[in-house]
């Protein structure tokens, strides 16, 4: 499968929580990466492709950002060290809209660490 990103994708860890509607439970997890139109994280839950998830992530201490988004890609990644512990799941999902004008910061956030990493190379 021949894929084309339009924004480049950055591994990192941001804390973040999620839910699936109409569940108006949160699940804390951070991502494993962020581009300008997804992002990846894991999960204990399998998630469905097509489901839509209500994201919150802390960029920082003061700033935090809603977004709304579409799975799109669910791998399930086995335990390393523990057979009895749960799978753990890698979640896949393409932002849908911002909540607000997070968008905004969102994009912001990631331009700058995009520019932080590219100044270490």
């Amino acid at each position: 499968m021949d894929e084309k990103r339009r924004y480049h994708r950055m591994k990192i860890e941001i804390p973040m929580n999620y839910r699936i509607p109409p569940e108006d439970n949160f699940n804390i997890t951070t991502t494993l990466d962020i581009s300008g139109t997804g992002i990846a994280f894991t999960s204990n839950t399998e998630l469905k492709i097509g489901w839509e998830v209500f994201m919150h992530l802390l960029l920082s201490e003061e700033q935090e950002i809603e977004l709304r988004a579409e799975v799109v890609w669910v791998k399930e990644t086995l335990p390393e060290y523990d057979e009895e512990k749960p799978a753990i799941f890698r979640i896949g999902v393409r932002i849908l809209e911002p909540i607000q004008f997070d968008e905004k910061q969102f994009i912001k956030f990631y331009t700058k660490h995009l520019g932080d990493m590219f100044k270490g190379e």
